[in-house]
């Protein structure tokens, strides 16, 4: 498995809340801006290949939202401040 990061991608350059919000506030926001930064990226083929080989990823990575448990997911949920029955 290749880790395509250097520090140069997009990514690499903003807040990394960005890739992994949590909690209701901005949640849908951030994930737009964070895959339309994916989009933008030249390390894209190299993420989204090391992101479909990896394991238990969290957060946008390659431009879709990875739920942790080797899902990719169209529509995530906050992982906080949710009530629990």
């Amino acid at each position: 498995m290749c880790n395509p990061f250097d520090g140069t991608q997009l990514c690499a350059q903003v807040d990394p809340d960005l890739f992994f919000p949590e909690g209701w506030g901005n949640f849908k926001s951030n994930i737009a801006q964070a895959k339309a930064l994916c989009a933008q990226c030249p390390m894209l083929s190299a993420c989204r290949t090391y992101s479909n080989e990896t394991v238990g990823l969290y957060g946008v990575w390659a431009g879709e939202w990875r739920d942790g448990r080797g899902y990719v997911s169209p529509a995530p949920y906050p992982t906080t401040n949710r009530k629990v029955a």
